[in-house]
């Protein structure tokens, strides 16, 4: 599997997927909330190309569903985070 093939799977249909198993049960119970975590390199360079572009999905995924989820929605954000040091 190719890294860019990896990012996608793990950044990006995860979060559509979930996403999509979560409205109808929002929508059958009056709302509710759902956080997408993204990254501060879904807008910023810093990360790898494929890293960097599914986060940018994940962000624009975010706001597309806010927007078009209104008024069934409550909350829907993109969380994204700054590097932090890490053992990988």
């Amino acid at each position: 599997m190719t890294s860019g093939k990896k990012s996608s799977d793990l950044n990006l249909q995860s979060t559509v997927r979930a996403t999509r198993a979560a409205v109808p049960h929002m929508s059958r119970n009056g709302g509710g909330s759902i956080i997408h975590i993204a990254s501060v390199f879904g807008r910023e360079a810093g990360g790898g190309p494929p890293y960097m572009t599914t986060k940018a999905a994940v962000i624009a995924h975010a706001k597309s569903l806010a927007l078009c989820s209104r008024p069934r929605a409550s909350a829907l954000t993109a969380s994204r985070q700054g590097p932090s040091a890490s053992r990988a």
